[in-house]
């Protein structure tokens, strides 16, 4: 467990998706699921959205062994986090509660995609290096109010349990749907994980 804490990023963890390729970039994130795209999202905040839905990396449905298979589907989990030890370059030492380190990003159901249904769900999880486990912190239903979301909705979650102030911290994305193709999409634009409280701007 300890050895992959050499691969370990430093706060601010930011990723606004406006690169080029499809994938997530592979210096803060550890899987290729998601699809980075600026074709699908309405009005998103930044060029570039990390897209959720049936496919995976390759492309290929997740199940299309029948018509209406649902389930887990794309997946975006970020590389371990230094959530204890303060950069150098930061003033050294370690991060508390009182530091308010917030995770914020924007989401957007369907854009100029599929719609989630009501049974569809985008979840976030921290992960406890400590008992190597995952737990579910927000989550979101898939139902659309007038069949169509143009909008970027902001969600800030600061961390408020000190079992996450670790340097193996860890936070992913998942969406629950249809995982027979490009259905039920879910977009993420800008998302941060940063020290919200800095003692010299007040």
């Amino acid at each position: 467990k300890m050895g992959a804490l050499i691969d370990t990023v430093d706060l601010p963890f930011v990723d606004d998706f406006s690169y080029g390729g499809v994938y997530p970039s592979a210096d803060l994130w550890t899987d290729n699921n998601v699809f980075v795209n600026s074709q699908f999202p309405r009005n998103p905040i930044t060029i570039g959205v990390a897209t959720f839905d049936g496919l995976d990396e390759l492309g290929n449905p997740y199940d299309n062994s029948a018509s209406t298979i649902q389930g887990g589907c794309d997946t975006l989990t970020s590389k371990y986090i230094r959530l204890l030890t303060r950069p150098s370059s930061q003033g050294g030492g370690q991060y508390s509660l009182a530091d308010s380190i917030t995770l914020s990003f924007y989401w957007q159901k369907k854009g100029w995609g599929d719609g989630p249904d009501s049974n569809d769900s985008l979840v976030l999880d921290f992960y406890n290096f400590t008992t190597n486990q995952w737990s579910k912190q927000w989550f979101l239903k898939g139902i659309i109010a007038g069949g169509q979301d143009t909008t970027f909705t902001s969600v800030q979650i600061r961390i408020s349990n000190a079992a996450f102030l670790t340097d193996g911290f860890r936070f992913r994305f998942r969406t629950y749907g249809s995982k027979t193709g490009s259905l039920d999409h879910w977009h993420l634009d800008y998302i941060r994980l940063f020290k919200a409280y800095n003692q010299f701007t007040g």
